[in-house]
Order: structure tokens, then C-alpha cells, then sequence
């Protein structure tokens, strides 16, 4: 709509860069359709010989992108959820924010995602796995899953700072599974941020075939 996106990074390194460097006219530093990297190192892997340089300032608060909102017009309408809530820019703005968030595509992972619904359905199905000598990596919420057959086994606590969801991801990547088996879980009871509901969503939602087939 001819509109400019201004980015305000809240980072020290990143506002030194911009005071030294001027205005900046930058893409964000990952590529399309990949979970967003949220330190050096995924950088590196995903944009290895496409960039000259990486600033590494560390492990990116949030562990999920930005919010976008569109301010050319009232009511102010939000484009993507992120680390800062629609309610918190409401408190911030005194008036209501409208939603305009589109679905996003899944991510393209190098792996099979298996939302289980119930805690007999991951027992089955890590059971099929195993049959079939498939590697494979377990993912659960708060309470470790220590699987001495998968190649992987990643716990994911929303409270916890240091908790990543994108990282999680990778790891299972760099792992060589084939096929993420996931625990159930509540997001209600889990407390996610609207931002990373979302960035779950698109992940679990990934093949919506594999929750039924392997």
C-alpha cells in the first residue's frame, strides 16, 4: 500500500549500529518459510556465503519476531503478532488495536511433525517409529521426556527465559530425525503469549496429514 516499515530495535548493539551507521535499509536475517533464528549461529547456517559479515550481540530476546502494527490509519491495525501483546500496545496507545493477521505458511522443517492429542496416541505412534527403525526426537512441555530411543528429546518451558522455541527446532534438525513425536499439552494451562501460540501453531500444523499417518 506504498507504506514504510520502520524497525526499533530496544537492543544496545543494534541502536549503536544505527547511530554509527545512519538509517538502515535491511531485510530481516532469515530465510523465507524457515524458523526465525534467534542467535548467531542459525544465521550462519542458514546464510552461509550469502553475507559478508554476522554482528553477533547474543541470543535474541522473546524468542519470537517483532510485532508489526500499521499506524497510517485509525484504528491502528495489527499485521503480526510478536514478543510485545496486542493488549500491551492497547495499554500503551489507550484504544483498542484491530486484528488484521494473516495465516503464515508452515515452516519448512527437515522433519515430520506428530501433534499427539492424547498421551496413548505418542505411545502408539513412537511404538510404529521404533518398528520401523525410523529416527525420531521427542518434544514435551515442562516435564523432560528422557527417551533413551530417540535421537532427540527437547522440553520446552514458556516461563523460562532461557527456553527457545526456534532453537528447539533446529536442534531437532541438526539432530537427523525424521519424524518430531510432540506430548499433549494446554496452551491455556501453559500460559503462551499470543506471539508464540502462533509460532507453535504454525509448527504443529505443519502437515496436518501427519497427524493421522506416518
Amino acid at each position: 500500500n506504498g507504506g514504510v516499515g520502520v524497525r526499533m530495535p530496544a537492543t544496545r548493539i543494534a541502536r549503536l549500529l544505527s547511530q554509527w551507521a545512519g538509517p538502515i535499509s535491511a531485510p530481516s536475517a532469515n530465510l523465507h518459510g524457515r524458523p526465525s533464528p534467534t542467535d548467531g549461529s542459525h544465521v550462519y547456517t542458514d546464510l552461509k556465503g550469502k553475507i559478508p559479515a554476522i554482528l553477533d550481540a547474543g541470543r535474541t530476546p522473546g524468542g519470537v519476531e517483532s510485532t508489526i502494527v500499521d499506524c497510517t490509519q485509525t484504528p491502528v491495525k495489527l499485521l503480526r503478532r510478536g514478543a510485545i501483546s496486542q493488549e500491551a500496545l492497547e495499554t500503551a496507545l489507550g484504544s483498542a488495536i484491530v486484528s488484521a493477521v494473516k495465516t503464515e505458511t508452515p515452516y519448512a522443517l527437515k522433519f515430520q511433525v506428530f501433534p499427539c492429542a492424547t498421551e496413548a496416541l505418542f505411545i502408539r505412534k513412537k511404538e510404529i517409529l521404533q518398528h520401523f527403525r525410523r529416527p525420531y526426537g521427542v518434544l514435551s512441555f515442562d516435564v523432560p521426556d528422557d527417551d533413551a530411543n530417540a535421537q532427540f528429546c527437547g522440553c520446552f518451558t514458556p516461563d523460562n527465559e532461557a527456553s527457545d522455541w526456534f532453537a528447539l527446532l533446529r536442534e531437532a534438525e541438526n539432530a537427523g530425525i525424521q519424524a518430531l513425536l510432540v506430548h499433549p499439552f494446554d496452551p491455556v494451562r501453559e500460559h503462551f503469549s499470543e506471539g508464540l501460540q502462533e509460532r507453535i501453531d504454525r509448527t504443529l500444523h505443519q502437515l496436518h496429514k501427519d497427524r493421522e499417518s506416518l
